[in-house]
């Protein structure tokens, strides 16, 4: 019996033995490898977050990711266009856009990573089929919130705003209301209030402040901008590199993995929903 477990022993040994000596072969001297450098926001959320996902890919194709911050999308931009990172996920199309507008055929758009969506929530209502007529909806302040709100609204078959309005639309452009919804605009901090002291009827707000007050949005929201909506388009982060690497080397090598399934997912799964995809989900 004891010569049984010593044999017995002896062989989990060489298999741990096999096994350690295969996952150092398995192990990879970042050190040795060429950097990938991507451009981020300062304090690198979400970006960071969302490409950390693929850093173990992106050391297999022969690259060590190295992250580099950018407190706006302009300096992100200049330091693209001087090759001084490979790639930037710290834009807005818009920002992007107006760069281009003054540097055509400098930086390539690759296409949209994430956005923070605005949300509709319920405050004392359960259902957007409870909902009754006349009731107050509060919405943001500023000019890009009105907008916003009032184009998910809409969406959502409460009300009709001018058609081209878009982005700019103000609540002069509400063409029906046929169920006489009270609008009234607040401050972050009122605004936000709403979803604990129920003083509006239905408030809509970006989703980083609802999270900042707890929220989820996937929890709580009725209702958020759909991936095709002006407000995704306009405002998601944009993934950039310099026109001209698109024939380089790490690009050939690292693309593929640009807006991959594994990729959806990271974003798909951020804590508490602050950021959703902005590119569909494809392949397995």
């Amino acid at each position: 019996m004891k010569k049984l477990l010593c044999i017995l022993l002896s062989a989990v040994l060489v298999a741990l033995t096999l096994c350690a000596c295969t996952d150092n072969k398995d192990e990879i001297d970042l050190d040795s490898l060429e950097a990938f450098t991507l451009g981020v926001p300062v304090g690198k959320a979400p970006a960071q977050e969302i490409f950390d996902s693929l850093s173990t890919r992106i050391a297999k194709k022969g690259y060590r990711l190295e992250y580099v911050e950018f407190a706006s999308a302009e300096e992100a931009h200049a330091a693209l266009a001087a090759g001084e990172i490979d790639a930037s996920l710290a834009s807005l199309k818009a920002e992007f856009e107006k760069f281009n507008e003054e540097n055509p055929e400098t930086l390539l758009n690759l296409g949209p990573v994430c956005r923070y969506p605005y949300g509709l929530f319920l405050c004392n209502f359960e259902k957007i089929e409870d909902v009754a007529d006349g009731a107050t909806i509060a919405i943001p302040e500023s000019a890009e919130g009105v907008a916003r709100a009032l184009l998910l609204l809409e969406a959502n078959g409460f009300i009709k705003v001018k058609e081209g309005a878009g982005l700019s639309a103000t609540l002069d452009d509400v063409t029906e209301n046929s169920r006489n919804f009270k609008f009234i605009t607040q401050d972050d901090e009122t605004l936000a209030a709403n979803l604990s002291n129920y003083e509006a009827d239905i408030a809509v707000m970006s989703s980083k402040l609802s999270v900042a007050t707890g929220v989820s949005l996937n929890k709580s929201a009725v209702a958020i901008e759909e991936i095709d909506s002006e407000a995704a388009l306009e405002f998601s982060y944009v993934l950039l590199i310099k026109r001209d690497q698109i024939a380089s080397e790490w690009y050939k090598a690292i693309e593929p993995l640009f807006f991959s399934p594994l990729m959806f997912d990271k974003v798909d799964e951020y804590p508490s929903d602050i950021v959703v995809p902005s590119f569909e989900r494809s392949g397995v």
